[in-house]
């Protein structure tokens, strides 16, 4: 929870007191959210709890990026990509799976 990648503050007033919790939806993946509750009189505002907490990972958003595949030999090519943006990868990336298939070979005509 140390990093906090959205900031969207919410403010829920007028909650009638015989009701002990709030259901939020809509929430962002992957994303540190910081809930405060405070009691408040006619007068003002009393003391307030924070709590902070992350909502579950979700499939990334965006795909790798700068796709690029280098000719070592006859028969050694290597790729390289970057990552997608931290923002738009909604947990934390453990794997590239990587699929290649080779086509046809060109042939001259005679």
């Amino acid at each position: 929870l140390d990093e906090v990648v959205r900031v969207v503050n919410h403010t829920i007033v007028g909650y009638n007191h015989s009701n002990q919790s709030y259901v939020f939806t809509e929430l962002q993946e992957y994303t540190v959210y910081e809930f405060i509750v405070a009691t408040h009189t006619n007068i003002g505002r009393g003391h307030a709890m924070t709590v902070r907490n992350r909502t579950d990972e979700a499939v990334p958003y965006a795909k790798p990026t700068d796709l690029n595949v280098q000719i070592l030999s006859s028969s050694i090519l290597v790729a390289t990509w970057y990552e997608p943006p931290f923002s738009e990868q909604n947990g934390v990336l453990t794997q590239y799976r990587i699929t290649w298939h080779g086509l046809e070979r060109e042939t001259e005509e005679r």
